[in-house]
């Protein structure tokens, strides 16, 4: 029930759906008060949410800071969280990325590197009505393409749905392996490790950060900035789903 809860309130608190919403009114609404409020509360919105100073200086803000690959401390299994991959997507014998793959990429370097030893591919179905895809089952036929990993090396958690049950999940499999009280290290996009971090800790899991796909730019200015850009509608989607995700997670205590 939380998982179908989750999808309909992102849907429900994301700018664009409260911009059509409010433009959609002053369309339909019958009073010309209502109708002039809800237009230029709409146009409103909708020059803040595509406004790219606004939205790239919130996301610099908000994500995790870097950490070189050479101050990170010694950890034998790294864990990856899904949510990269568009599995069912045609045509089916391609791999479909949407903007998170530096997830994968970067955890496959780490592990090429011999940073890592072993990686956990946490992921399953984020669909609502098809549960048979599972990301981990993909990711994992996508590292062994690129990859020479044994099969003690690679380990696929494909039940999970949500950050939460990431977190549950990869705590049973690192307790099968007995490495529950060593550190691991997270990875996942650096705007949502914040909340990622807080449900591994909740878990018992001793993480260490390793963020990635990186969306706010630091120090490159650029004069199209003070253009419109759809670019900035989709960062203040991620920004909102992780503020409300974590602020429901730690009512809910799974954070």
């Amino acid at each position: 029930m939380f998982f179908i809860a989750s999808k309909v309130l992102f849907f429900l608190i994301s700018p664009l759906s409260w911009i059509v919403a409010l433009l959609l009114l002053a369309v339909f609404a019958r009073k010309e008060g209502l109708k002039k409020y809800s237009l230029w509360s709409g146009l409103l919105l909708l020059l803040v949410f595509t406004n790219p100073i606004l939205s790239n200086y919130a996301m610099v803000e908000w994500e995790y800071a870097a950490i070189p690959k050479d101050q990170l401390p010694y950890v034998e299994t790294a864990v990856v969280l899904g949510g990269m991959l568009e599995p069912g997507k045609e045509p089916i014998d391609q791999y479909h990325f949407n903007g998170s793959a530096d997830r994968i990429n970067e955890a496959l370097i780490l592990f090429k590197e011999g940073i890592v030893q072993k990686l956990i591919l946490s992921g399953g179905s984020g669909s609502l009505m098809d549960q048979t895809l599972r990301e981990a089952h993909f990711l994992g036929a996508y590292s062994q393409t690129l990859i020479e990993a044994h099969d003690d090396q690679i380990f696929m958690e494909a039940n999970s749905r949500n950050t939460y049950e990431n977190a549950v999940e990869t705590a049973r499999i690192l307790d099968s392996l007995g490495l529950k009280e060593q550190k691991v290290l997270l990875i996942t996009s650096a705007s949502h490790m914040a909340r990622a971090l807080r449900c591994f800790k909740k878990q018992g899991i001793i993480a260490i950060p390793f963020p990635v796909d990186f969306r706010g730019q630091q120090g490159n200015w650029s004069p199209f900035w003070i253009l419109p850009s759809h670019t900035a509608l989709e960062a203040w989607n991620i920004l909102i789903k992780e503020w409300v995700g974590l602020l429901t997670y730690r009512l809910t205590g799974y954070a």
